[in-house]
């Protein structure tokens, strides 16, 4: 097949390299990485490999839901064989879920970079967008023999100084792009950046997208693909060893969901592979004629075999190099958008894409706007007006009978970003939640649970946005702008289901209109406590009302998590401040869902409050080896682990008018008291409310059983029951 393409470029006369100079060049490097250098013989290797699943938050940043961990050792011979043996697995989620070793059957490694296929043994199932059995294909080396039949050639004048061992080694970036002609036939082909040694020849980085090309799909796939597809990102870094051979140090492949439905709909799965204690199996000069084997340049040339260590051996091991999650978290899906995102690049044309930042924008269900669909669309405005967006999406809440929506109009210059929106959207008006807590939409209609109380909101504002650094880990927000606020109502009793109760009522808000302004300065926003980040995360807000409505507030976010051999120790530290003016709406409430288990919903609120969250973890020493059920299907082990939570929250209502507003929520007889004692539902603590726990989770941290009690004062055991990310 490549033979006839490149057949059929020749006769057209169409242009393969951007340069003649850029064809030598790609060329000698052709020539230079046709094989292996033949006194290598072979080379053994110890992998760390970081595995994470992980999906966006409301603002799109990337929180780790799985996080796993692999040990293993890698043996590679000239003959093709490759051989990874895992010793030692870990792992930490907030839900039971299936194990990404599932889809890892085989070595998840490219061995070398060398040869005219690159032998991505990855073995993945049916995925859509690519189509099934991709992963069993090489991807054509981009400096393969046949390279010109399936690419087209530019850069080669960007030069990179590398420090290597004392000396400087010039780097050549070459962009390798797939021919369209290339697309008659089924092949996995590569797009991006290819980085070569220009002394050697030698390639130093790969650092793209794989992608299946094929003739038109029919229309049904076609469909498919607009609601789903698959990206394939690797970046294949090599080291240089003994000043002659280039053999992999550090490896990471990405699967990105992408959806043309929802821009912010982006679920990561990462693999990110740290090779270390390489021993080289090399023979004399004089004697690699004769010992050479030539690179197969076949798919079965090319063996893998994935096995195992025996379970106890697995249980037991306690050598890890590096935090579990360190390597998996410290990077990001934006950090491809440059190649899974062409249409964003300054010099594109202006163009309008269909959907959402986010899915609730266009489906969502809750107690007060009932069945809520709409749509949204983002115009870019590409080389016409560089940096610039304008996002909307507006919709229809069919039980409450209202329109609502959201218009965005940005303009992004590293490191700063201008906005200016508008919006009338249903706020909710929970404190102290957790990152990843978004609308009650499943849990409404399942179950009719709708833990949130909402306002009514409307708001014109400009904002200002700096990055500190260049990865986005220290931020500076300024918000200024007009708001209206209203009451919002119940307009559903239930959801599809009604469990033991219908929906609670939504609390009262003192309506008007203010002028709003806020500034808030985040440190790594993606560690929040609640989920497995590791590292420290902060955040700080002041926020003031004037107008109709009065109010300042000061609202602070300490989060901490680590992980140490077998244990996990997490802290989370939340504050706030209210004065300057009490609107219902913006009283601080916490209780059962805030982090005091044993405690009633929203039982504690005022004007000044705390919350302490403390929590370690003791993974023991038995089952922690996956469950190999099937070839396609792998399972967490058990790895139960002891796990103990520490929780202590503070509130008090220093102005009358915090109390006149916890008191309009209602009031309910004291628990305990007797005879009966009115007092509001949600009222100070009188004091620190302390609750301690216990239990035992099983499939790291995805599912615990416990109990819970406040130790303030007598009150008995109560059964906890779920993830334990709540402790």
């Amino acid at each position: 097949m490549l033979t006839l393409l490149l057949a059929a470029q020749l006769a057209t006369g169409d242009s393969t390299y951007a340069t003649p100079a850029l064809r030598d060049f790609v060329a000698r490097a052709a020539a230079a990485n046709r094989e292996a250098p033949a006194s290598l013989r072979g080379y053994s290797a110890r992998l760390e490999s970081d595995l994470a699943y992980l999906v966006p938050d409301e603002k799109g940043r990337e929180h780790a839901q799985q996080l796993e961990q692999v040990e293993s050792e890698l043996a590679w011979s000239r003959s093709g064989e490759v051989r990874q043996h895992v010793v030692g697995y870990r792992m930490r989620t907030g839900g039971m879920t299936v194990s990404a070793l599932s889809l890892l059957r085989r070595p998840w490694v490219v061995a070398v970079l060398y040869g005219d296929r690159l032998r991505l043994l990855v073995d993945l199932p049916r995925i859509p967008g690519l189509g099934g059995g991709w992963g069993r294909a090489a991807a054509v080396h981009p400096l393969a023999a046949d390279r010109d039949a399936a690419y087209r050639f530019s850069g080669g004048d960007t030069l990179i100084q590398l420090r290597l061992q004392g000396r400087t080694v010039p780097v050549v970036r070459v962009h390798v792009t797939p021919r369209a002609s290339a697309a008659r036939g089924r092949l996995l082909l590569f797009e991006g950046d290819l980085d070569l040694a220009a002394d050697r020849m030698q390639v130093v980085r790969m650092r793209g997208v794989l992608r299946l090309t094929r003739a038109r799909p029919p229309a049904a796939e076609r469909l498919q693909r607009l609601a789903l597809r698959t990206a394939v990102l690797v970046d294949l870094e090599e080291g240089e060893f003994r000043q002659r051979y280039w053999l992999p140090t550090r490896q990471r492949v990405e699967l990105q969901a992408l959806s043309g439905l929802s821009n912010g709909f982006r679920p990561v799965a990462r693999i990110v592979t740290t090779f270390r204690a390489q021993v080289l199996d090399t023979v004399p000069d004089a004697l690699a004629g004769a010992a050479a084997a030539v690179v197969a340049d076949t798919v079965a040339a090319a063996t893998g075999t994935l096995s195992y260590a025996p379970n106890d051996s697995l249980n037991a091991f306690r050598d890890w190099a590096a935090e579990i999650g360190a390597a998996t978290t410290g990077a990001t899906a934006a950090d491809f958008d440059d190649v899974v995102r062409p249409r964003s690049v300054p010099d594109a044309p202006p163009r309008v894409a269909w959907g959402a930042d986010r899915f609730s924008d266009v489906f969502r269900y809750d107690k007060v706007e009932g069945l809520y669909t709409g749509l949204a669309g983002t115009w870019r405005g590409g080389a016409a007006a560089p940096g610039v967006t304008l996002a909307a999406h507006a919709g229809w809440a069919w039980q409450e009978g209202t329109v609502r929506g959201t218009a965005t109009l940005q303009r992004r210059r590293a490191p700063w970003t201008l906005g200016l929106t508008g919006r009338r959207e249903l706020d909710n008006t929970n404190d102290f939640v957790p990152t990843l807590e978004g609308p009650a939409t499943i849990g409404a209609l399942t179950a009719s649970i709708d833990d949130y109380d909402y306002v009514d909101r409307s708001a014109l504002f400009f904002s200002v946005a700096r990055a500190l650094d260049a990865g986005g880990r220290r931020v500076v927000r300024y918000e200024i702008g007009p708001g209206h606020d209203a009451a919002a109502r119940n307009h559903v009793t239930r959801g599809l289901i009604r469990v033991d109760s219908l929906f609670r009522p939504n609390r009262a808000v003192a309506p008007g209109g203010y002028l709003r302004q806020a500034v808030t300065f985040e440190l790594n926003p993606e560690v929040s406590g609640e989920y497995l980040e590791p590292g420290v995360g902060a955040a700080l807000t002041y926020e003031r009302g004037d107008g109709g409505l009065r109010w300042q507030r000061v609202d602070a976010r300490v989060a901490w998590r680590r992980t140490t051999r077998s244990f996990t120790w997490l802290a989370r530290a939340d504050g706030a401040l209210l004065f300057g003016g009490s609107p219902p709406q913006k009283v601080i409430e916490m209780g059962q869902n805030e982090g005091l288990p044993g405690y009633g919903y929203k039982e504690f609120g005022g004007d000044r409050a705390a919350l302490v969250r403390l929590g370690s973890a003791y993974a023991l020493p038995v089952f922690r080896a996956p469950l190999r059920l099937r070839r396609w299907l792998t399972l967490p082990g058990p790895a139960p682990a002891l796990t103990v939570g520490l929780q202590s929250g503070w509130a008090t209502a220093a102005a009358p008018a915090t109390r006149a507003a916890l008191e309009s929520f209602g009031t309910a007889p004291l628990p305990g008291s007797d005879p009966p004692r009115l007092v509001p539902i949600t009222r100070p603590t009188g004091g620190w409310r302390t609750t301690l726990g216990f239990s035992i989770d099983f499939f790291g941290g995805g599912f615990g059983i416990g109990v819970a009690r406040p130790v303030d004062h007598p009150a008995p055991w109560v059964v906890i029951l779920g993830s334990a990310q709540q402790w």
